[in-house]
């Protein structure tokens, strides 16, 4: 008769558990670097401005403010400390995160161990160091508060497990440090009390306050906290209920087999697709396991009601700005099943051949699940850079700028973008006391692309800079106009300081210029179009003044950086371009 030993276990002399553990920890350590790798180049996000700028220090009332209308306080306190440590450079928050994310691998394969044994342990817990699919949290620094809070919830899972006092009380605190990072730890909280409810020997009601403890400071904290911004329940949400139930099920099946997709490169979103059918097929296949006489466990309840409020909270709070589908919400949902799965086979006698269908799932997953970290990694470096390129124009417009003004225009009560919208006033007192964040003019002008027409367009907001028609010019201030590339369609003399530009018969032509100090005068016949654009970091003219007619004024403020504006124009009729009267700052 065959054996149904796992094939480690066949091998003469090898030991299933150090084995395994010198596996986990090379995926551990090519997880660390490939993380490291792929989110290189990010910064302080937007919800990490809402500390930095808007409410920053150690006061109970900084740390305990709501972001988004969640509570977030061991996050704060991380990211406090970082900036009292490290000032403003990114790097070590980055390195915080990716070693939260190794020590949730580690935690999800001591639970799965105990139950499953440690070869099948080791499958969930090398995907969760590699799931790209929810590239929002193993990737970005910003989701310490979620990898925290799911710590101390497996950390109280681990506890629970000696089902003794001492256990308890330490699952307790873990709990406790679990909701303090995010409300998710509400979720381990419930699956707590529905455990010890249901163990053989049911400790006494007043043991049950580690999993009301929790709940009772979220609420407290809930009724104290200011009116945020956040997510909200509507009717609409529920009368979707089970659809969103479903396309989240569907999204984390999808997600940990590979079969997923996005639509594009910037959706932070999972298309389920073949993860529908996988979810019908397991609530299926749990219903004949069930029927079958099977006799779960105290834990694995624990975990069904764990799972169930955490997609339910999704649930009910979609909106258009974050969909059942966000790709965020994978890690949580996906960590969870594998705990829930490794509870059903408990004490199941398993085939060889599920180790080699395993194997083989995990390996198509992980490529998937890899790619989607690349694309998830170039989409979050984009988005960072461009929004420290707006930090650095605010640097170089200090002094000039409205305090007010904001890079991303939003207003209090609207729903946060992924946008810049820290303040300039309480940019300049960050970096004032941690270290300028932005980056520097000379990156700018190097860098070029996408981050460089942010700072030109940034600045050129905060300047107000813009064309005021007029019906004649005046004489030309100091400094001159010179010709940044030849006149396309046309051609350029010199007149003084200034330059007058002549189409070729029948076209239009197209002069690029470079200003002096100041800004610059256009005169051209009455009525005749004349669009005009700016650029100085960026050479793809990214400030559009739009279209004078006939003569115009365009005056641009000094600033703290020496870099020339450059100004594209463009007419089908002779025009003169001449420098204003400079304004020194």
């Amino acid at each position: 008769m065959a054996s149904d030993a796992s094939p480690s276990e066949a091998i003469e002399g090898l030991n299933p558990r150090r084995a395994s553990l010198v596996v986990l920890a090379a995926a551990m350590a090519v997880s660390a670097v490939t993380l490291l790798y792929f989110g290189r180049g990010q910064y302080f996000s937007t919800d990490e401005w809402l500390y930095v700028g808007d409410y920053p220090g150690w006061s109970l009332s900084s740390l305990f403010h709501p972001d988004n209308g969640h509570l977030f306080v061991l996050a704060n306190v991380v990211l406090n400390a970082s900036l009292e440590l490290f000032g403003s450079d990114y790097l070590p928050l980055r390195v915080f995160s990716v070693v939260m994310v190794q020590v949730n691998g580690g935690l999800v394969y001591l639970v799965v161990r105990r139950r499953v044994g440690p070869v099948l342990a080791l499958a969930p817990a090398i995907l969760l160091l590699f799931l790209g699919s929810s590239y929002e949290i193993v990737l970005q620094a910003f989701s310490i508060n979620s990898l925290m809070a799911i710590a101390f919830g497996l950390c109280a899972m681990l506890a629970l497990d000696r089902e003794d006092r001492r256990g308890d009380a330490v699952a307790g605190a873990m709990l406790v440090l679990s909701v303090l990072s995010f409300e998710w730890g509400l979720f381990f909280a419930a699956g707590a009390a529905v455990e010890m409810w249901l163990r053989p020997n049911r400790p006494p009601l007043g043991r049950f306050a580690i999993a009301a403890l929790p709940f009772a400071i979220w609420l407290v904290w809930r009724a104290w906290a200011p009116s945020e911004p956040g997510d909200d329940v509507t009717l609409l949400n529920i009368g979707t209920l089970f659809t969103s139930i479903g396309l989240v099920s569907a999204s984390m099946l999808a997600s940990v087999t590979g079969l997923f997709r996005v639509p594009n490169l910037f959706s932070p979103t999972i298309e389920p697709d073949w993860g529908i059918p996988l979810a019908v097929a397991a609530a299926i296949g749990l219903v004949a396991w069930l029927r079958a006489g099977l006799r779960p466990s105290a834990r694995f309840y624990s975990l069904a009601t764990s799972l169930f409020l955490f997609w339910l909270s999704l649930a009910l709070t979609v909106s258009m700005y974050r969909g059942p589908t966000t790709n965020r919400y994978v890690y949580g949902g996906a960590l969870i099943f594998f705990l829930l799965l490794a509870e059903l086979l408990r004490g199941v006698r398993i085939p060889r051949a599920a180790y080699a269908a395993v194997a083989a799932v995990l390996a198509f997953s992980l490529v998937a699940n890899f790619v989607q970290l690349r694309d998830g990694g170039s989409y979050v470096r984009g988005l960072d850079e461009v929004n420290d390129a707006k930090l650095g124009a605010l640097e170089i417009v200090r002094g000039q700028v409205d305090p007010g003004f904001r890079a991303d225009p939003w207003s209090p009560g609207e729903p946060l973008t992924v946008g810049l919208t820290v303040t300039p006033s309480d940019y300049f007192a960050a970096a004032d006391e941690h270290g300028a964040f932005g980056t520097s003019p000379a990156d700018l002008l190097s860098g070029g692309g996408a981050p460089a027409s942010a700072a030109d367009q940034t600045i050129a907001r905060a300047l107000e800079i813009g064309a005021e028609p007029v019906r004649a010019v005046g004489p030309p201030g100091d400094g001159a106009v010179s010709l940044a590339e030849p006149v396309a369609d046309g051609s350029a003399r010199a007149a003084g300081r200034c330059l007058r530009i002549a189409p070729s018969l029948g076209r239009t032509a197209t002069a690029k210029l470079t200003l002096p100090p100041g800004g610059f005068s256009v005169d051209a016949p009455r009525y005749s179009e004349l669009p005009i654009a700016l650029g100085r970091f960026s050479t793809e003219f990214p400030v559009d003044l739009g279209k004078v007619l006939g003569s115009a004024v365009v005056e641009i403020p000094t600033d703290r950086s020496e870099q020339p504006w450059l100004a594209r124009l463009a007419s089908a009729r002779p025009f003169t371009v001449c420098p204003l009267r400079f304004k020194p700052l």
